[in-house]
């Protein structure tokens, strides 16, 4: 045992006066009197107790002194841990199989519960006398509350975590786990059912010290593997016992086709049981997809209603995952909601462990193609590229001259200013204008180089190989966006913006009919990837996300942004930069400049769903410490004494 202040046992001392205040005796006062006769009896009585009045004197000071001997080793704050000074880093899991039942015979008592549970009997060990601070993890690591020495803090921080719909990844402690010498300066204690851990040849990283390892060796050494980065405590079932049971949707996806009300649904379950089991998947029409901003603020109330069933599907789950399959359906554009029932033999539901997997949200959206025209005198070649991709209803569609488009292609130049659609791809500009400021002569030959490698319009463009024929020396607009450049700094592919007349231009410096390049299969690739980056389709929509994607909103052309509205509340603004987050299941809605954007999501990973984690580790099991510090037992039997002699002494003076 050490005392972090030691100076307070100096008060030990006190015990002489406390002494010497009891031992004294008081010399009573003479007085005289008329008689003798009459005080007899009670100096009789006086002398009979006198024995047990000090036997009694004597408890009191006994008790008295053990109060002030408490409340001297609290204040000198007494520790017992070993003399481990380090500071402590709790990580706590919290993906979706934290949701899941501690152990088939509690059901109800979820994991991540028992984690904040542990987490709070540490921190009320630790008591103020070492720092800690706390941060959850599941696909990445958050911080609930920084190094700090107020227990209250940590408190208040363990009170408002709650339990996520994200998966585990196990990158996120490769930081910790790369960290040399980490384990000498802080103490990591990582509380998880140890699901997506779960890899063999990594899992020895974050297995617990050997029995009888000493922390002040660990903290000491410099060597930086004589202890665990990351010490695991493992929740779930105890060795031996068994997983809880639960099936889970592991995929859905949503497929238009097979005609105007057609649709194909795509089904996968997974099942922890280890033996076959029945279910029922159940797939719910809840209403058309939003068009306005009243329908767009969506939030459980739709999500939660009883809809209309369009189709019930028995299941025969297998153990582990079972292999997609496909349901035609008769299904409108809308939104849908898909749940996953294990029944008995009766047909009767029977619950499961994890439940966070049993639903699926979502969206068949209504086919909204990008309507593209083209001004060329040579139109063949531009509208075959546009037709080659005009496959997919929701796509692109080629529209005659003079009805509304959303994008037009030109050659030769793009007129200025508001006329015509607000997005244009302009090839082998000849003048001043859309996007082009000076034109000169031609290039004898180009030299291309590729300054922005990741942009959406080369994803599937060899520029570097390209000659660009035609191509002519000229200057882009000030502000633009050069994505592919000549070696003598001639721009040949940029994107300029004009916030005034609200127009977007990709601008390519090269004739398509020069070096027949209208017959190169990169001309269509060209034509596609420019019309689908403009029109802000390059991300298709999906039928549903996975809980914890950072998805870009489809629909989002350059320079624009949408506000977000999440299902469980709150709303956040995106642009084609700065992807959405979809942390919890439900339909959330983007509404862009145009119309609103379903992004449902759905909690279904199939490693989380099946609950199987870590194994159990060779060497004893991390032993966290626990209850109230030494010096708070000191205090409450302090005042225990201090309540006793007082009943003592009212008892004295009643008689």
């Amino acid at each position: 045992m050490i005392f972090l202040s030691p100076g307070f046992l100096w008060g030990f001392a006190l015990l002489a006066p406390l002494v010497a205040v009891f031992l004294l005796k008081v010399r009573p006062r003479r007085h005289p009197v008329t008689a003798i006769f009459l005080w007899d009896q009670i100096l009789t009585q006086r002398k009979a107790t006198t024995l047990f009045q000090r036997l009694r004197d004597l408890l009191s000071l006994l008790l008295l002194a053990l109060a002030a001997a408490a409340l001297i080793l609290a204040a000198s704050r007494p520790r017992i841990d070993g003399g481990d000074t380090r500071d402590v880093l709790i990580l706590i899991d919290r993906s979706v199989s934290m949701s899941a039942d501690l152990d088939p015979g509690r059901p109800g008592v979820s994991r991540f519960e028992a984690a904040v549970d542990r987490a709070g009997a540490l921190v009320r060990s630790l008591g103020g006398q070492r720092r800690a601070a706390i941060a959850t993890v599941d696909d990445r690591l958050t911080y609930a509350v920084p190094l700090t020495d107020e227990p209250r803090r940590l408190r208040e921080a363990l009170g408002r975590l709650a339990v996520g719909q994200s998966p585990s990844d196990r990158k996120v402690l490769t930081g910790l786990e790369q960290l040399s010498g980490l384990n000498r300066e802080l103490r990591v204690i990582l509380l998880t059912d140890g699901v997506g851990l779960a890899a063999p040849a990594e899992a020895e990283t974050f297995l617990p010290a050997p029995a009888g390892a000493d922390a002040d060796a660990v903290a000491g050494d410099d060597d930086a593997a004589a202890g665990p980065v990351v010490e695991v405590v493992r929740l779930g079932p105890s060795a031996g016992s068994a997983v809880p049971g639960n099936v889970g949707l592991a995929a859905a996806d949503l497929v238009a086709g097979g005609g105007e009300q057609g649709a194909t649904l795509l089904l996968s379950v997974v099942s922890s049981f280890s033996e076959p089991v029945q279910g029922e998947a159940t797939l719910t029409a809840l209403g058309p997809p939003p068009e306005t901003d009243a329908s767009a603020a969506t939030g459980r109330a739709e999500q939660e209603a009883p809809g209309v069933v369009v189709r019930v599907i028995p299941l025969d789950i297998a153990p582990g995952r079972n292999a997609p399959r496909l349901y035609p359906l008769e299904a409108a554009p809308g939104r849908y909601r898909l749940s996953l029932t294990r029944v008995d033999g009766d047909g009767d539901a029977q619950p499961d462990a994890l439940a966070a997997d049993d639903t699926a949200f979502l969206s068949l959206p209504s086919p909204r193609p990008l309507r593209v025209a083209v001004s060329a005198g040579d139109r063949y070649f531009f509208e075959t590229a546009v037709q080659a991709f005009a496959f997919r209803s929701d796509l692109m569609e080629l529209v005659r001259r003079g009805e509304p488009a959303d994008l037009a292609i030109f050659r030769g130049g793009a007129p200025s200013g508001v006329e015509g659609p607000p997005l244009r791809v302009v090839f082998a500009p000849d003048a001043a204008g859309g996007g082009v400021t000076e034109v000169g002569e031609a290039l004898a030959a180009a030299l291309p180089r590729v300054l922005l490698p990741n942009h959406p319009v080369l994803r599937f463009f060899p520029a570097e190989s390209i000659g660009f024929q035609g191509a002519r020396r000229l200057r882009a607009a000030a502000g633009s966006a050069v994505l592919v450049a000549d070696a003598t700094g001639v721009p040949l592919i940029w994107q300029t913006r004009d916030p005034d007349a609200g127009t977007v231009t990709l601008v390519v410096n090269l004739d398509p009919a020069a070096g027949d390049f209208v017959l190169s299969p990169y001309f269509p690739v060209l034509v596609h990837a420019a019309a689908t980056h403009l029109g802000g389709r390059t991300e298709a929509r999906r039928a549903t996300y996975l809980t914890g994607a950072s998805v870009p909103v489809p629909g989002l052309r350059p320079g624009e942004a949408a506000a977000v509205r999440f299902a469980e509340g709150g709303e956040v603004t995106a642009t084609p930069a700065t992807p959405v987050r979809l942390e919890r299941a439900g339909f959330h809605v983007a509404e862009t400049p145009r119309e609103p954007v379903d992004l449902p999501a759905s909690a279904m990973h199939g490693d989380e769903s099946r609950l199987v984690g870590l194994p159990d580790a060779g060497g004893a099991a991390v032993e966290l410490p626990g209850g109230y510090l030494p010096w708070v037992w000191l205090v409450v039997v302090a005042l225990g004494v201090l309540v006793a002699e007082e009943v003592l002494y009212h008892r004295r003076k009643v008689g």
